[in-house]
């Protein structure tokens, strides 16, 4: 190899001269070929790293998707005893409603306004509200004979 890197690059061998133009050609490649390698575990590094960040966020999303559903399943639950509250409240005040509309309508007194709503027992509903007599008709000086609606209006004839 020194014989043939020097100024004076001469060798009489053909065997040598081709051996080292071989091993100088595999070295070169090695070289491509371990620049090549380093390459690629940088790439695989950076997508081992890549896969972490996304198993992180695949693990913090499932947490997050979790925690929703169990919101969802606490707001379900509070909605549903509320709905039982407000049915509860609703049968009572009917019921409350109820026993003080039967003793109003046992003792004949006014009905109560609730939320100025006038609340009647239902005899008075069904025997309806007293309505006052029609006031006397007027006096007309003229009466005008009617006209049926199916007739066309009389004219007004002109004055020659």
């Amino acid at each position: 190899m020194e014989a043939l890197q020097g100024r004076d690059a001469q060798e009489d061998s053909p065997t040598a001269v081709h051996l080292t133009t071989y091993l100088l050609a595999l070295d070169e490649q090695y070289d491509q070929q371990a620049s090549e390698l380093r390459k690629c575990l940088r790439r695989a590094e950076e997508a081992e790293i890549f896969s972490r960040m996304l198993q992180v966020q695949l693990v913090e999303a499932h947490a997050s998707a979790a925690a929703a559903e169990s919101r969802e399943t606490a707001m379900s639950e509070a909605l549903k005893d509320a709905e039982d509250r407000h049915g509860h409240q609703l049968g009572e005040a009917y019921l409350v409603t109820r026993a003080k509309r039967r003793t109003l309508a046992a003792e004949w007194q006014d009905p109560l306004i609730m939320e100025r709503i006038p609340v009647h027992p239902p005899e008075r509903r069904r025997t309806g509200v007293a309505v006052s007599p029609a006031p006397p008709p007027s006096e007309v000086s003229e009466v005008e004979p009617l006209i049926s609606l199916t007739q066309p209006l009389p004219r007004e004839e002109a004055d020659p």
